[in-house]
């Protein structure tokens, strides 16, 4: 009878031992997936980020096509441009978009923004060659 004892007790210690053992791995491999699913999360918004930003950037350079087209030599100067919503109509960012007259072309800064912090900048300088205009640097911050 004494042996019937000692393999209940020791079959408990080897059941708590696989239970162990399962709440571990389940443990870990939970941990993981959350993690795993804060970086999705995390890379969606850099990509909205970073999108709202180069909608802002490509904004300026057709906003400096428009200004090539109505200033004259003697008009160039310095241009800004802030939105409080960006992308239009409802977006969630701020939006600042600076243009300054270069030789032949302009350089554009646009800065993306969310509730004062700086989230995104890109700069971008445009000019005419071989008579089509090309954006000759793009530069993200």
């Amino acid at each position: 009878m004494e042996s019937g004892k000692n393999l209940k007790g020791t079959v408990l210690v080897i059941v708590l031992i696989i239970i162990t053992f399962v709440v571990v791995v389940a443990t870990t491999a939970l941990r993981s997936g959350t993690l795993l699913y804060e970086l999705a999360l995390d890379r969606v918004e850099q990509t909205t980020q970073l999108r709202a930003a180069q909608a802002l950037a490509y904004y300026g350079i057709a906003y400096c096509k428009n200004l090539k087209k109505e200033q004259t030599e003697s008009e160039h100067k310095d241009h800004r441009l802030t939105f409080d919503q960006w992308p239009p109509p409802k977006g969630i960012y701020q939006g600042t978009l600076t243009i300054t007259p270069k030789e032949k072309g302009y350089l554009i800064q646009a800065i993306l923004e969310k509730q004062g912090d700086q989230l995104c900048s890109i700069q971008s300088e445009i000019g005419p060659k071989k008579k089509r205009w090309k954006i000759l640097s793009w530069d993200l911050h």
